[in-house]
């Protein structure tokens, strides 16, 4: 059996440099420079929301950038760190609102007082006073208003803002009963950034973008891989 060699008479063949791979299905959704908005030049902040809730540790910096950036930064007990940004022109301006209202401490806090003013209101109104059923009124009076502070104190509100065509949450932000009406302007001006993105002429590379947006964000840690993988073929499905 005769095996062919490779000396210096059969030199190696350069691959050309003119090979065109525009009809490439892959989508490399790697970093490439200056497309990853994580390594871009630092950029100027438009607007900037604080939300703070002291009795829960947590504190939540939302800024907008005027390059269409947006970043989110979360503290919770001096001790959890994240941070990450987002293109804004992939994000749904319109975010899902769910208020947690705790109903069960509010009927107890209700409870405790009706049943505290009639021990406390019925000897007074006999003309003398128990010192137990004083003591009792007091004690469920106490139990009512430590009632009514923890209710306040699980109530909030909780607002989801979710990719374009991904439909995944990627922004979330929870905060006291008045959540919602603070983030009114910043709502107020996602909505003016999407609706002039949609105007601008269509970019050929919009697929791309917005799937290695997603990509980055599941690095981030933001979505995770079931999140991830849902919003690629829901991506795929709209650019159809």
């Amino acid at each position: 059996v005769v095996r062919p060699t490779i000396g210096p008479s059969t030199p190696m063949q350069a691959i050309p440099d003119n090979l065109d791979y525009s009809e490439a299905e892959h989508i490399y959704l790697g970093d490439e420079g200056d497309d990853n908005p994580t390594q871009a030049t630092p950029s100027a902040v438009d607007y900037r929301l604080t939300l703070r809730r002291p009795t829960h540790g947590a504190e939540q910096i939302i800024s907008l950038h005027d390059d269409g950036k947006l970043s989110v930064e979360t503290t919770h007990r001096k001790t959890q760190h994240h941070r990450y940004s987002l293109q804004t022109r992939f994000l749904d301006a319109t975010p899902v609102v769910s208020r947690q209202i705790a109903r069960r401490t509010f009927l107890t806090a209700g409870i405790s007082a009706l049943i505290s003013a009639g021990l406390l209101a019925l000897p007074l109104s006999l003309g003398f006073l128990d010192p137990w059923r004083l003591a009792a009124g007091i004690l469920l009076a106490t139990v009512s208003l430590f009632s009514l502070l923890l209710a306040f104190y699980r109530t909030g509100d909780t607002l989801r803002f979710a990719s374009l065509h991904g439909r995944v949450p990627v922004l979330t932000i929870r905060g006291g009963i008045r959540c919602q009406h603070r983030c009114t302007e910043l709502i107020a001006r996602l909505e003016k950034i999407t609706a002039e993105a949609r105007h601008q002429p269509p970019n050929g590379d919009l697929l791309r973008d917005e799937m290695r947006e997603h990509h980055r964000l599941k690095s981030d840690g933001v979505i995770d891989d079931a999140d991830y993988e849902a919003a690629k073929l829901r991506i795929l499905s709209a650019h159809d």
